[in-house]
């Protein structure tokens, strides 16, 4: 999940790609938490209700690299609430070509808490 690089300076790590390494690792892949960006800062999805979830994330992010030769790809996220960033991070990626995106969450909440 690619963070805003104020949003990582501020911050200091991206918590996905913390989780991501040690998994890509233990199962032997590639880790790419450079392939997709965030071109522009959005508002944190936290504070957003499912509709502007949607809103907020549309166009949000891009392909920064290579993925020719990548043909399915496991997105981790730390949270999922509603897979606003889950799904725009996947149209992404099928729009340059991937064929397959998995999806792994740590945590996913409900959207009624």
């Amino acid at each position: 999940m690619p963070i805003h690089r104020i949003r990582l300076r501020r911050r200091g790590y991206n918590q996905a790609a913390r989780i991501s390494e040690p998994l890509a690792k233990a199962l032997g892949v590639p880790h790419r938490p450079d392939l997709l960006i965030r071109p522009f800062r959005t508002r944190a999805q936290k504070d957003l209700g499912p509709e502007a979830r949607v809103h907020n994330m549309q166009g949000a992010l891009k392909i920064a690299g290579d993925c020719t030769s990548l043909e399915r790809i496991l997105l981790v996220n730390d949270i999922c609430t509603t897979g606003s960033t889950l799904e725009a991070c996947t149209r992404a990626l099928t729009a340059a070509g991937i064929r397959e995106v998995f999806c792994c969450t740590v945590c996913v909440v409900s959207g009624d808490e």
